[in-house]
């Protein structure tokens, strides 16, 4: 209950003891995004969904999720336009594994969390020793339902265990959930549709951006 009015739950409330407000008895669940995507991407729609989904939760305190960015360094326009990292001068061909490694020796000052969210599929990830439940967002099969245009294999090749490894598992159409339970079978992990949204620059009243065409 917020402010008097009854709430859905959380999806991510069911993944372990979360941090309760021992006043008000409030669940506040603490999600730490980790760094994949952000040392993976200098921009693209996956990070900058991330980076959306985060700010959303920090911008409104009624959600009940303190939004944790598992990082410190990172190369991604998205994330540092909304000052969530910290750009580190590398040469571009050892960018990714520079700032893994350079966030993976800050993971000790990280917050306390109580589920860790995987943004994207890295198979070196699975190899770390977590001690926390995980979700992941699934955005699409498609290397597995259309092989033939990835020729080099497919870059999802480790998808299908992250997903087995979720407490909770995110779709982010109907679709999509259909083709995950269609190709891998039953998930022990509820599967939850969550639908992409539309970016508030785009609301109707909003002011057209100087950059848009007359």
């Amino acid at each position: 209950m917020v402010n008097g009015a009854f709430r859905q739950r959380s999806p991510y409330e069911t993944l372990g003891e979360c941090a309760r407000n021992q006043q008000s008895g409030v669940v506040v669940v603490r999600v730490r995004f980790d760094d994949q995507i952000f040392t993976a991407q200098k921009q693209g729609g996956i990070s900058r969904y991330f980076v959306q989904v985060i700010q959303a939760f920090r911008d409104n305190n009624r959600l009940q999720i303190d939004a944790q960015a598992g990082w410190r360094w990172t190369a991604n326009h998205h994330a540092i336009q909304r000052g969530m990292g910290q750009p580190l001068p590398v040469p571009a061909g050892s960018r990714g594994p520079v700032l893994r490694m350079a966030n993976r020796a800050l993971g000790v000052t990280q917050p306390v969390a109580d589920l860790v969210h995987c943004t994207y599929y890295r198979a070196d990830y699975l190899n770390r020793k977590l001690r926390l439940p995980t979700a992941v967002t699934v955005y699409d099969m498609t290397p597995e339902i259309f092989p033939d245009l990835f020729p080099r294999g497919n870059p999802h090749e480790s998808k299908q265990e992250f997903v087995k490894r979720a407490r909770v598992v995110f779709c982010i159409s109907e679709n999509t959930r259909l083709d995950l339970v269609r190709i891998y079978g039953a998930i022990e992990a509820p599967v939850l549709v969550t639908p992409l949204g539309v970016g508030g620059e785009f609301r109707p009243g909003t002011p057209v951006p100087a950059w848009c065409p007359d």
